[in-house]
């Protein structure tokens, strides 16, 4: 990443104003206006064109904001939370706004059920609860005014004032917005407004033929999605308030905190072709969308109503602000602007030409795709008349959302829709189908309608859709209004261009530093006895070469870890159990997001049977679930995967609906690779070989611990106290497990570092191999589109503001270039794959010992030496040791199961005896409690499990589960019953989950005493 010097910037702006007038009149804008804010100062701002059909739009003109009215309703509401009358993410809204009530969630649009309509909002809104849902919550931004509507009116509730006083008081009159309110019939009354205006094509547009609107006297029913008005300089202040963190020349004016809870990714934007300066998970955080263009992180809204269009966006780590508005909808120059602006401001390298290409472009496909829906209608069936007579589809027609359409027989005898503010004449079409032409600034195109017979011979419904409607449905039509940017779905470049930019990039800007990848050993080397890892091997693939494949350490007490060298890939196989999902759904066997999981594997079953019959694959393979974590439950557990499965149906679940971040879960990574093996017929280890390994010649992969054992050349796990030991090479070494990973579907997967930059390569290119197509395009694009957003406890400068998660990939940016990787961590070994697509770099990494950072961060030291980017973090140096010694901690943490301080001088309360017994529980398994042979101490034992308990206090006793695998203190807190006697144990076994309830069944036989245990210990 490059910046301009002062002037640099500075001759930019100069040339700035006759480079927006010519693009406003190649765009066919009527009046427009822009500002800049950099570095804290206005730099630019400046109108262009005309605000009406005689005065200028200057940058005081005010006009409709539209969608950017958002993050005002949310801001206002933080402000709220941090008054304590309101919360984000507890509390459920009905509570706010008792006239909230739903079927079921979530909302559909019904932007036009709500347009110019006369009743209160209120009323409006108790009208939802006749609305049908869509069958579950959507995982991406389903984009919604009424939503918002809601939640703004629920604030107003909850602060006694109307929405339009609860905007003034809490962000307008603090902000100094004096020019900026709500509702156009108020903004008609400044004295320098923008008339709204629409063009019959671009054609038109381009030669300054334009229909003027009317300033709308009817209140906008769903103000809090986008009725706020203000000027340019206004808008891009407001911007650079949120941008400070709520601050205002040096006070604190809104809620630090609550501003940031609006910056955070909430959900992810389900996206179509990835393009190339952007980040691969586009967010949306609470009223602005979340992004990275060219390594810069960039947060931003548009905005879009009858007659008018508005962008804002700011750069935050450069001090910048762009704001747009402009006085007709269609035009997408506002949505291209604040990247041209980026460029020349930051110096930027140019890679599309966003004002003479992309912004005409996307106009005129906008253009046209209004024409086209506007007379979308089918196909006429001539010769086929209508059953009834004229007179008899006359009456009122109700729908208790979309409100009443009235039909009239007219004089001339013909009919005559009257629908709120739509009217037109009717004309047949065919059998029970009519036809009309709406024409209002708003909306114009044909409308619809098919009359319905009911059981009697009688004229009984109609169905009917308005311009821009996505199904028949009264008024159920998609609004102008609102609408997300698509603009990151459609490439702006072609081919030659980003030919000539690559090439351009290579000759200035070498990938491949012969220097680093010389020193890489010697670097390398160091990096893993600092990082305390016994054995470490690292591959790089530029361009379907491998450049790079070395081995450091040992892979055992004597041998040396080479690239050869086979080591498990933990969660790193995630993504080929989705791949190998993804091959099934080629060939019409499975689906991503439509077919219950249940109808592929009917064993999987849980508590909620509408959960149940819910989720799908997507939803599993994304981590969606409200499942919690049941790794210890399946850890080292003989039972066959679909025994486990089964017992889901009895776990408690803390949530009936989806997750809105990751909720990581390996379990359902186990749901899913077994349903693709009941579907396929075959067992999960012959489905991933015979869908990827086989098709990819990854000879030396496989899968389980005790078949990886029987090669050559594997890898040992290990494991030590802390990173002082580590660091000195002590190490102990753990066991090759002969007991089948339950959960195998989530991290089984074993190979050597080249064949795991090969896969990389293989999903880099879409499933392409040598020239050939061997796995299915389609399906690998859709493992790498963002399904699920990660949560992170703050943002990371040169990284996306958002982490998405695809189907076994996390998707980022790093340093403008993006970066889709996953991490694998079990007991004794770490793993590390990441990809760099727009750059063709592949990098792996396998360790033999889990408790190490270096993996993780080893991709972006590499990054940055063979892409020459400014460095910005050591990598491998100090940050990953610290790192890794903050990962032991937490380690010791965990172990540590949050046990609480031991109160002195309390007893149990009952014999000793009367704990010894098996406790059981449907989905952990069984305890059994067992009485020392001389009676003076308890032992645990479960599964595979064993120790001595410890009495803490009362009827708390506390062990060391001490295993290779897990070390971690267990406290069992024995509960008594009505009966007064022992009949049960409560213990946490997951991490952050709620406590097991464990029932106490039976005594256990004398002979099966201590003894053995006892000896184990010793």
């Amino acid at each position: 990443m490059s910046g301009n010097s002062n002037s640099d910037y500075k001759d930019f702006l100069d040339t700035l104003p006759i480079t927006l007038e010519k693009a406003r009149a190649d765009g066919g804008i009527p009046g427009m206006s822009v500002a800049i804010r950099y570095k804290g100062e206005l730099v630019f701002a400046q109108g262009f064109g005309k605000r009406n059909r005689k005065d200028p739009f200057t940058k005081e003109t005010v006009s409709h904001i539209a969608s950017v009215s958002k993050a005002f309703t949310a801001t206002a509401v933080g402000e709220l939370v941090a008054e304590g009358k309101v919360d984000w993410d507890t509390t459920p809204v009905s509570h706010y706004l008792p006239e909230f009530q739903l079927k079921d969630p979530p909302v559909p649009a019904l932007d036009t059920a709500w347009f110019r309509n006369t009743l209160p909002r209120k009323e409006l809104i108790k009208q939802l609860k006749h609305v049908d849902m869509p069958s579950k919550m959507s995982p991406f931004v389903n984009y919604n005014n009424i939503v918002y509507a809601v939640a703004g009116e629920a604030a107003a509730n909850v602060a006694g004032v109307t929405f339009a006083e609860l905007i003034k008081t809490k962000l307008l009159q603090p902000l100094g917005l004096n020019n900026a309110g709500l509702s156009m019939p108020e903004m008609a009354k400044q004295p320098n407004y923008a008339m709204p205006y629409d063009a019959a094509s671009f054609e038109d547009a381009k030669r300054g033929i334009f229909e003027e609107g009317y300033i709308d006297d009817i209140p906008m029913a769903d103000a809090p999605a986008g009725d706020i008005y203000m000027n340019v300089v206004d808008l891009v202040k407001w911007a650079s308030v949120i941008m400070k963190e709520g601050e205002l020349d040096g006070k604190q004016v809104l809620s630090q905190e609550s501003v940031r809870e609006t910056l955070k990714p909430h959900n992810v934007a389900q996206l179509g072709a990835r393009r190339p300066d952007f980040s691969p998970a586009l967010g949306y955080g609470l009223g602005w969308q979340l992004d990275s263009y060219k390594g810069h992180v960039v947060y931003y809204h548009g905005g879009g109503n009858p007659g008018y269009k508005s962008m804002l966006a700011f750069y935050p780590d450069d001090d910048l602000v762009v704001a747009v508005l402009t006085n007709v909808y269609i035009t997408d120059l506002p949505l291209a602007l604040p990247y041209y602006i980026a460029d020349g401001i930051l110096g930027l390298p140019k890679t599309a030409d966003w004002l003479n290409d992309f912004a005409p472009n996307r106009t005129q496909q906008t253009y046209n795709s209004y024409a086209q829906a506007r007379n979308n209608l089918p196909k006429r069936v001539e010769g086929k008349p209508h059953s009834h007579a004229l007179i008899d589809y006359g009456g009122e027609y109700a729908h208790p959302v979309f409100g009443t359409a009235m039909i009239t027989l007219l004089d001339n005898g013909a009919l005559h829709l009257k629908l709120r503010t739509f009217e037109t004449q009717l004309e047949h079409y065919h059998y029970e189908s009519f036809k009309g032409f709406v024409h209002d600034f708003v909306n114009k195109g044909d409308i619809f309608l098919t009359f319905v017979t009911g059981s009697k011979g009688g004229v009984d419904a109609v169905e009917i859709s308005i311009p821009m409607d996505h199904e028949p449905r009264i008024g159920n039509g998609a609004a102008h209004r609102g609408s997300l940017s698509h603009l990151r779905t459609l490439s702006t470049l072609t081919d030659e261009t980003i030919a000539a930019f690559q090439q351009e990039f290579t000759n200035n800007l070498p990938l491949f530093q012969k220097e680093f990848l010389d020193n890489l050993p010697t670097v390398l080397e160091k990096a893993r006895v600092d990082n305390g890892i016994p054995g470490l091997s690292v591959a790089i693939m530029h361009k379907g070469k491998l450049v790079f494949a070395q081995g450091f350490g040992k892979r055992n007490d004597v041998d040396p870890f080479t690239e050869e060298t086979v080591s498990h890939l933990a969660s790193v196989s995630k993504a080929f159990t989705a791949t190998a999902i993804g091959e099934l759904v080629a060939e019409g066997k499975m689906d991503w997001d439509t077919t219950p999981v249940n109808t592929f594997l009917p064993e999987f079953e849980l508590k909620d049977p509408v959960l149940t019959s819910q989720l799908t694959l997507a939803d599993l393979l994304s981590h969606r679930t409200p499942v919690p974590p049941l790794d210890f439950a399946w850890f080292r557990n003989p039972l066959p995967r679909r025994e486990l499965i089964k017992q889901m149906k009895h776990l408690d679940l803390p949530s009936n609906k989806l997750s809105p971040f990751v909720n990581y879960n390996n379990i359902m990574y186990a749901v899913a690779g077994e349903a693709a093996a009941n579907v396929s017929g075959m067992e999960y280890a012959d489905l991933i070989r015979t869908k990827i390994f086989e098709p990819l010649g990854l000879k030396d992969a496989g899968l389980s611990l005790s078949e990886m054992k029987t090669r050559s050349n594997f890898a040992v796990p290990y494991d030590t106290i802390d990173l002082e030991h580590a660091q000195s090479g002590i190490f102990f070494k753990g066991y090759m497990d002969e007991i089948p990973m339950a959960d195998a579907p989530a991290g089984d997967i074993y190979m050597n570092v080249k064949d795991l930059v090969k896969w990389g390569d293989v999903i880099m290119n879409e499933g392409e191999l040598d020239g050939k197509q061997v796995l299915n395009r389609e399906s690998i694009l859709e493992t790498l589109r963002p399904q699920n957003i990660m949560i992170r406890r703050e943002r990371q400068s040169n990284f996306a503001p958002t982490t998405g998660y695809g189907l076994g990939w996390m998707l980022d940016s790093y340093m403008g270039h993006a970066c889709i990787q996953h991490g694998g961590c079990n007991p004794g070994y770490r793993s590390h794959l990441a990809f760099l697509p727009d750059s063709q770099i592949v990098i792996g990494v396998l360790a033999n010992i889990n408790t190490a950072q270096l993996p993780c961060s080893l991709p972006y030291y590499i990054a940055d030496g063979l892409l020459r980017v400014p460095k910005t973090e050591e990598w491998i140096g100090d940050m990953a040791v610290q790192r890794t010694r903050d990962l032991y901690d937490h380690t010791l943490m965990i172990a540590n199961n949050n046990m609480p301080k031991k109160i002195e001088n309390k007893p149990h309360r009952h014999e000793l005896a009367d704990y010894v017994g098996e406790y059981t529980h449907p989905v952990f398994g069984k305890f059994t409690i067992t009485l020392q042979e001389d009676g003076s101490g308890l032992h645990m034992h479960m599964r595979t499990m064993k120790c001595k308990l410890e009495h803490l206090h009362f009827d708390s006793f506390k062990g060391l589960a001490h295993d290779f695998a897990i070390k971690t203190f267990l406290l069992l807190n024995f509960k008594t019953g009505s009966d007064g006697s022992v009949h049960g144990i409560e213990t946490t076994l997951s991490y952050g989950a709620s406590p097991e309830i464990f029932r106490k069944t039976e005594t256990p036989k004398p002979e099966e005493d201590a003894a053995a245990i006892t000896e184990k210990e010793e």
